[in-house]
């Protein structure tokens, strides 16, 4: 293949988990060592969200043909997970924290029960924000949970088990 070439494959190659709600793979062509896919459209892409298509690759062009919108996505080796497990990107700390927001503990309760400073509290549901792509507690705990409620359940059984061998 010289420089210049490109290698265009149809729809038929695409992989059924390469659907998206509003949006579906029709082809796919490499240009030198990238791969391209060819995304149909139901919204203009330049007044809607292209977080779902993203998750595939960056956006790099689009195009209309006869009312119909078309992106060009530069294709990574493999698909981010739109929606990453929380439990792996929330350390241990945050999680606790999350979880005594989500039983209604103001930063201040939840600094004198884990004993560490207001400021360091700030910080930490900062980053939270941050990882989560949230800007609200209500926010951080919608997310969340299905983890919080682990925690908690978590929580409840260990402290009937201390009950259970204090008896003993």
């Amino acid at each position: 293949m010289t420089m210049n070439e490109i290698t265009f494959t149809n729809s038929s190659s695409a992989q059924p988990s390469e659907t998206f709600s509003k949006n579906s793979i029709c082809g796919e062509f490499n240009l030198k060592t990238s791969k391209f896919l060819v995304i149909s459209s139901e919204s203009d892409p330049k007044t809607s969200p292209m977080s779902d298509v993203n998750a595939y690759g960056l956006v790099v062009g689009h195009f209309q043909v006869n009312k119909q919108f078309y992106l060009i996505v530069q294709a990574q080796d493999k698909p981010r997970d739109p929606k990453p497990n929380l439990a792996e990107i929330l350390t241990h700390r945050e999680l606790q924290i999350a979880t005594l927001v989500a039983i209604g503990c103001s930063n201040k309760q939840i600094a004198n029960r884990l004993k560490i400073s207001e400021w360091t509290i700030s910080t930490h549901l900062r980053r939270i924000f941050i990882k989560l792509s949230v800007t609200s507690r209500a926010a951080m705990i919608y997310r969340c949970a299905s983890l919080i409620q682990e925690v908690l359940l978590e929580d409840k059984n260990n402290s009937t088990n201390e009950k259970q061998e204090y008896k003993s």
